[in-house]
């Protein structure tokens, strides 16, 4: 057996294999609310959707019309991107805080209804989103699949500078999301996995 000794181990792999997992994970958020308000955003007249795919918080007041929902508005500089409201909300849902009262869950739920506007973000969102720009999300088709194509703007923040350091050598990722449970349990297991289970191609989601 090979004697595996973790000093020897290549750190970035390591932080490539991290950013990825960051990303297969973000493409389970719900992105498709950069473009359109949820339904308790609207019912709270608490209006987010702004067709921002960068950064993390306006950087000058925007006019936004949500056609689907037929609302007209502007939305203020400085307040949370559309975008990071959907990261932060996916990547908070399975947390677990600790209190003066016990350990509690996150109540974010993958929803981004649930992040408001001046929320005070994790570093792990504000580092994704000014990272990535989102090129293209498709929500789940009536097969089921959905995918979403992120262009990697190599933005990181330095922590002790609060400066970014940008690489000019863009790169782009497609997450193509898995078997959601228990949300589209028919599509992607009684079909999709099934298929594959048997070396049968999903035909459905492969045309998707």
């Amino acid at each position: 057996m090979k004697n595996i000794q973790t000093h020897e181990a290549r750190f970035d792999l390591i932080n490539k294999f991290l950013d990825y997992a960051n990303i297969a994970n973000s493409s389970y958020a719900l992105l498709h609310h950069i473009h359109q308000n949820t339904e308790q955003d609207i019912k709270n007249n608490v209006l987010k959707a702004d067709g921002l795919t960068f950064k993390d918080k306006l950087e000058n007041d925007i006019e936004f019309e949500d056609k689907i929902n037929n609302k007209k508005y502007t939305k203020p500089k400085g307040t949370n991107t559309a975008y990071a409201c959907a990261i932060e909300a996916r990547f908070a849902k399975d947390k677990i805080y600790k209190t003066t009262l016990g350990f509690i869950n996150s109540t974010l739920d993958n929803n981004p209804a649930n992040v408001s506007l001046d929320a005070p973000l994790s570093q792990e969102t504000i580092e994704f989103t000014n990272r990535y720009k989102l090129l293209h999300h498709q929500p789940n088709t009536d097969s089921g699949f959905s995918a979403t194509l992120f262009e990697d703007r190599g933005e990181l923040i330095d922590k002790e500078t609060n400066t970014r350091k940008v690489d000019e050598d863009s790169k782009y990722v497609l997450a193509i999301r898995g078997t959601e449970f228990p949300n589209d349990i028919i599509n992607d297991i009684f079909d999709a996995d099934k298929d594959l289970a048997f070396g049968i191609l999903p035909k459905n989601q492969y045309l998707d």
